[in-house]
């Protein structure tokens, strides 16, 4: 009983509709009937078959493109590798790119960054990337701004050393990288807690690319994450982060010593 049930929910079903109506119709124009008075002629019963036959080789085709396209969806799936983070986060002292943008520069270097230690351990490749032509933009934190005790704690170090360290690193930068007819440098600092840290090269080619420090809670920056954009691929991405770099150098001030 169970399986004849079965049977006639199969039969009954929309999909079988079609076929349906066509042996029916098939039957009564064979047979000659008048279904409720109601005749009709060889050429209607033909027409009314052969439109049903049409309807149902339509559902089938669909049903078809639904599975193949279901069973597409299901292999690429399968087939789309996962992106682990490690392929997209370095570690700063994992990341040798930034020696390789330095060189790839050709009209601007913009940096931002807590102490800007690191810039000034390159500070001779800046000389010549500005004898080539380049111009340059430092951006740091305010040695003795209001927010320098609010910074220390966040990134964990003393705030006398902090002060120190960040003033000596900009007076090594400004003493070693002058403007001239060729190319300029602007060092300015901003009274906030960086979120992020930059290396920005030609933002303003089709060709810029930036590279972006996470700076984490109690965390070296060392240790912490830092990823590369491109504005030809990660061109939304890239556009939001540039807004941030920009928007704190509108809002900082030129260093004085």
């Amino acid at each position: 009983m169970e399986q004849f049930r079965e049977f006639m929910r199969k039969l009954l079903s929309l999909r079988n509709l079609a076929p349906l109506i066509v042996i029916i119709g098939a039957i009564v124009g064979s047979l000659g009937l008048t279904p409720f008075g109601i005749q009709f002629s060889t050429d209607q019963i033909i027409l009314a078959l052969l439109a049903f036959l049409a309807i149902d080789a339509l559902v089938e085709r669909l049903d078809l493109l639904a599975g193949i396209e279901q069973g597409v969806q299901t292999i690429r799936k399968m087939l789309t590798p996962k992106v682990k983070a490690d392929t997209f986060l370095k570690k700063r002292k994992n990341f040798p790119r930034m020696e390789k943008l330095i060189n790839e520069a050709r009209n601007e270097i913009w940096v931002a960054g807590v102490t800007l230690d690191t810039m000034v351990t390159i500070v001779g490749t800046f000389e010549s990337k500005m004898k080539q032509g380049c111009n340059l933009r430092f951006l740091a934190l305010t040695p003795d701004g209001e927010n320098l005790q609010a910074a220390a704690k966040y990134y964990a170090v003393r705030h006398g050393f902090t002060t120190t360290r960040i003033r000596s690193n900009l007076i090594a930068l400004a003493s070693r990288l002058k403007s001239s007819e060729k190319s300029s440098v602007e060092i300015r600092v901003l009274d906030r807690v960086f979120p992020t840290g930059y290396f920005i090269i030609d933002p303003n080619s089709h060709k810029a690319q930036m590279i972006v420090q996470l700076y984490l809670y109690h965390i070296d920056a060392e240790e912490a994450p830092l990823f590369e954009l491109s504005k030809t691929d990660d061109e939304q991405w890239f556009s939001i982060y540039m807004r941030q770099y920009e928007k704190a150098w509108d809002d900082a001030k030129a260093i004085t010593f």
